[in-house]
């Protein structure tokens, strides 16, 4: 959900209903214009988007595309990507790590 703050764009956790502006949380513009096509949850609320289970966290990883969370093992990956890593769930990608900036946990 999007809601206007002083002429800028900010989005609500579909879980907490807490808002949030993109650039608060240092989210880039794309992926901003991609989280408000879908309900979008803050990394408190975040659930692995395969399985929709909160545990083993610390093997969660996030798409840098599209801002939402996997399991590792969901997604058949033994371990976090180095690099920008993006889903090929939602995102269309293969499921290997891309030459850029650092991912995993945000």
């Amino acid at each position: 959900m999007w809601a206007k703050f002083e002429n800028c764009k900010a989005f609500r956790c579909a879980t907490c209903q807490i808002m949030y502006h993109p650039q608060c949380i240092e989210m880039p513009d794309r992926m901003a214009a991609l989280v408000k096509t879908y309900e979008w949850s803050c990394v408190d609320c975040r659930v692995c988007s395969v399985c929709y289970k909160p545990e083993k966290e610390d093997q969660i990883v996030f798409c840098d595309r599209c801002d939402r969370g996997f399991h590792t093992f969901c997604v058949g990956l033994k371990q976090a990507p180095r690099g920008t890593w993006i889903c090929e769930i939602f995102c269309g990608s293969k499921l290997t790590p891309m030459k850029g900036k650092p991912a995993g946990k945000r």
